[in-house]
């Protein structure tokens, strides 16, 4: 298909003059030239995939309307994401680009809090939410652009599809290669469509990793490698399909070569507590961020709370540290009120799936590259991390857990004492800009990337 036969609704020429939007490679050949009912692309991070949905949303809402079971049918493109704030992320700069003049002039009807917007054509583009999965459902879809596929609930998809099949409508995913959901069927069926006549596809499927965004340099992608584990550097960037299920920390030996020793002026500490919760143990560690070494250990059971408070206090001001990060989910809230009235410079750590994941996620990332020690000697550390195990939750997300009948306080507070350390230490690297397109208060404009944030320029 030729770029012109591509460039075919009248949206995409609006916004193409003005230069924001300037397809990709890897946009043109995997969104834009696709005709199949369903289109799945796991996509490294920054690969340009909101870009391209904004556009593909403006194709579909443009199309002509169609002839199904004998009643005409106008387009209906639903925006979806596993949450609402997720769904942003492609609907706002949607939303902004229907203020564009030549397209605010397509524009019959729209409303943000509902979310939606009508044309004079009679079609219709709205966001969803896929945690409402009551929601989804419809009679008449015709078209849909999810974004974070891979944590859509199977509930959602299972009000979603019989909408599409009855509309013969179209499927646009794009998420990141994770979990074992109904994305990744879909893209398994895509990688068996390449065997098949061309009539008879309906499933396409690509990964499109970061670098395929020709604005993100090779030290870019290198910077990106180090702050990640392998395989969450193959799943995120290089959009491959890792199986990540099973023991967690691979390399733990490696990290044992430090040990624990006094305080040393002029170095900087950080602690990490985790605090017992009825038979498990109170453990806190010392974190020297100028060594990258854990320091010191406190590791306790079955001794009330005010006595833990005084020890873990003491061991504060012994070490000057500048700040505990510890657990103040369930009984925390209070022990972290009364360490602060005691000189200690508390930040809060609440344990949800997600936060665990980022948490362990960040210490595992350090010991594959070997920027954190441990003490020789900690033992029960060493053990508890070699029993750590991750598992897929059935919307792609990863459970962290330990078998029953052992402790994973030592890694707990390790981990609590190290990612706040490290987060403290660390800068964001400047990224190269780039533009992407949105329209507001009837103004073009143009959004860029830099260091991480969005810029108006």
């Amino acid at each position: 298909m030729t770029k012109q036969a591509v460039l075919r609704s009248f949206a995409w020429d609006v916004l193409n003059r003005g230069e924001p939007y300037q397809p990709f490679n890897w946009q043109l050949k995997h969104v834009h030239a696709r005709q199949e009912k369903r289109v799945i692309l796991p996509c490294g991070r920054r690969s340009g995939k909101s870009t391209a949905g904004v556009t593909a949303t403006w194709d579909e809402l443009l199309q002509p309307p169609k002839t199904v079971h004998g009643k005409e049918q106008n387009p209906l493109v639903y925006v979806l994401a596993p949450t609402q704030e997720l769904a942003m992320k492609i609907w706002e700069p949607f939303w902004e680009s229907t203020f564009i003049p030549e397209l605010d002039e397509l524009v019959r009807d729209r409303n943000k809090k509902r979310m939606f917007v009508d044309l004079k054509t009679g079609a219709r583009a709205q966001a969803k939410s896929a945690d409402n999965a009551i929601s989804v459902q419809g009679d008449r879809v015709t078209a849909v652009l999810a974004d974070e596929a891979q944590d859509i609930i199977e509930e959602a998809w299972n009000r979603l599809i019989p909408s599409l099949l009855d509309s013969q409508g179209r499927l646009i995913a794009f998420g990141i290669p994770k979990g074992k959901g109904r994305f990744r069927s879909y893209y398994a069926l895509g990688q068996q469509a390449e065997n098949r006549d061309a009539e008879e596809i309906d499933y396409y499927s690509a990964c499109v990793p970061s670098q395929a965004n020709p604005t993100i340099s090779t030290a870019q992608i290198e910077a990106m490698r180090k702050e990640l584990t392998e395989d969450e550097f193959q799943q995120q960037i290089m959009a491959a399909w890792i199986d990540i299920e099973g023991t967690v920390f691979r390399n733990v030996d490696e990290c044992f070569d430090g040990e624990f020793r006094d305080y040393q002026p002029g170095h900087r500490y950080y602690m990490g507590l985790d605090l017992a919760k009825e038979h498990d143990f109170t453990v806190a560690y010392i974190f020297d961020v100028t060594d990258q070494m854990l320091v010191y250990r406190y590791r306790v059971n079955k001794l009330d709370y005010p006595d833990v408070e005084e020890h873990v206090a003491r061991i504060y001001r012994d070490y000057h540290c500048r700040v505990l990060h510890m657990d103040v989910t369930g009984v925390g809230a209070g022990p972290a009120g009364h360490l602060r009235r005691m000189g200690c410079h508390v930040v809060e750590f609440k344990y949800t799936n997600e936060s665990k994941a980022r948490l362990l996620g960040s210490l595992n990332a350090e010991m594959q590259h070997h920027r954190v020690h441990f003490a020789a000697e900690d033992d029960q550390l060493r053990k508890e991390l070699k029993m750590v195990e991750a598992s897929i939750l059935p919307g792609g997300g990863v459970r962290y857990d330990h078998p029953a009948g052992y402790y994973d306080d030592c890694v707990q507070a390790a981990a609590l004492a190290i990612y706040l350390g490290i987060q403290r230490v660390t800068t964001n690297t400047p990224t190269k800009s780039y533009a992407t397109f949105t329209g507001k208060n009837r103004r073009r404009r143009r959004r860029v990337l830099r260091g991480g944030k969005m810029v108006r320029a």
